[in-house]
């Protein structure tokens, strides 16, 4: 009985991922990369290449290369049955690819003149170098297709960028939203806290007190005895009895002493009426 592992199969590299190493390996500023480029515009169009790329540097030389992308191996050999589409494009191209994904195309299959470059999901590998050939001058046609999808794809990526602004944006706010919330909600927690307790020592219902609007009489009170320390037992009201009492009894024992009578109680209540 076998006991070997079973291999993992390879994750194919799709199309999209394929363009996205392209835009990686040929981006500004060195070289200006179009896709899906026709001949012309309106109803002259008859042929589109998948991608152009364009050097920017002249001390890289700046051509013009034509690119056809493929990932899978039908679609290769479909194109191989009629390859004279691409001469549409490819005679106003300096070179003329092939972009593939492994096994797709074989080297000796590609027409006359193409080039092979293979992406393997990490690097870009030339596996067959193009032949230059000498291109046709530019018509006017042709300059308008590629004028054409240059101001789409910019249009394109402009809005791509505002849209992922918003998004940024958007996540900013839900961010501070939800902090202002939970501040609030930790506010809202504290002072029931602050209510209940309030409650218990007092013997008062806040909410009675809210509805008969002295709230902001007790709010007055409370604040008073706060800011001056009046609930310090060593500062507040509790020590200032104390030293009254103690003044009291210091006076009273003084008049006692050179034979006054210090009045009591009752006779204290009685002047204060």
């Amino acid at each position: 009985m076998a006991t070997g592992r079973t291999k993992k199969p390879v994750d194919r590299i799709t199309t999209a991922q394929l363009e996205a190493a392209m835009s990686k390996r040929w981006s500004a500023p060195e070289y200006a990369l179009l896709w899906e480029v026709a001949d012309a515009t309106g109803g002259r169009q008859s042929r589109m290449a998948d991608a152009l790329i364009m050097g920017l540097y002249p001390s890289r030389t700046i051509d013009l290369e034509g690119v056809e992308i493929k990932t899978h191996r039908s679609d290769w050999l479909k194109e191989m049955r009629n390859p004279g589409k691409a001469e549409a494009i490819s005679r106003y191209c300096d070179f003329w690819w092939v972009h593939a994904t492994p096994d797709v195309v074989k080297p000796d299959e590609l027409p006359a003149g193409w080039g092979l470059r293979v992406y393997n999901g990490r690097i870009w590998s030339t596996v067959h170098q193009a032949e230059r050939r000498s291109p046709e001058p530019i018509p006017r046609t042709f300059l308008a297709a590629l004028l054409r999808r240059s101001d789409q794809q910019m249009t394109k990526q402009a809005t791509r960028l505002t849209e992922e602004l918003i998004q940024k944006e958007r996540q900013n706010i839900d961010l501070r939203i939800s902090e202002e919330v939970n501040r609030r909600t930790s506010l809202s927690a504290s002072l029931a806290v602050v209510a209940e307790e309030f409650e218990a020592a007092t013997g008062f219902d806040l909410k009675q007190i809210s509805m008969h609007g002295s709230a902001r009489y007790a709010a007055r009170i409370t604040a008073a005895l706060m800011k001056q320390d009046l609930h310090n037992p060593y500062s507040g009201l509790e020590w200032l009895v104390k030293q009254l009492r103690q003044t009291a009894d210091a006076t009273a024992e003084a008049m006692a002493s050179i034979g006054l009578e210090p009045p009591t109680l009752e006779q204290c209540a009685r002047r204060r009426r």
